[in-house]
């Protein structure tokens, strides 16, 4: 039987064991996955300026944040029906599940999703081998 949890439950985990440094933050949906030697993370926030972003690695963690500025007021003040979009600072720290080569990490911002490739580091194993008379 296999188990799956459903996204709400990871996002209530994950922000549980990596308490966000700003409370007022959001928290943008992330895919991640790895094909190969290559871990690909995948960061929808739209409306964000590639220049608000900023990635950091600190301690086999990946550290995602920005801004995503307020819409511009109107002249009239607004009464909103339904607010479902989030603005303001956002952070997410990711702990990467294998050792990483720091060199080749590339990132992309297309349409509002910033594309990360990270490549895994290559472990060498050593075998030794014993001498038997």
């Amino acid at each position: 039987m296999s188990f799956r949890l459903k996204p709400e439950i990871l996002f209530i985990l994950e922000r549980s064991e990596y308490p966000q440094e700003m409370e007022d933050s959001f928290f943008p949906p992330l895919d991640m996955y790895y094909s190969k030697n290559t871990l690909y993370l995948e960061v929808e926030i739209p409306g964000v300026d590639p220049q608000d972003v900023r990635l950091t690695l600190q301690e086999g963690h990946l550290v995602i944040e920005g801004n995503k500025k307020e819409r511009q007021q109107s002249s009239a003040p607004l009464s909103f029906i339904r607010m479902e979009r989030f603005w303001g600072p956002f952070k997410r720290v990711i702990k990467l599940p294998h050792p990483i080569d720091n060199q080749g990490i590339k990132a992309v911002f297309r349409k509002g999703v910033l594309y990360i490739q990270i490549p895994l580091k290559k472990e060498e194993r050593i075998v030794k081998i014993d001498q038997e008379d």
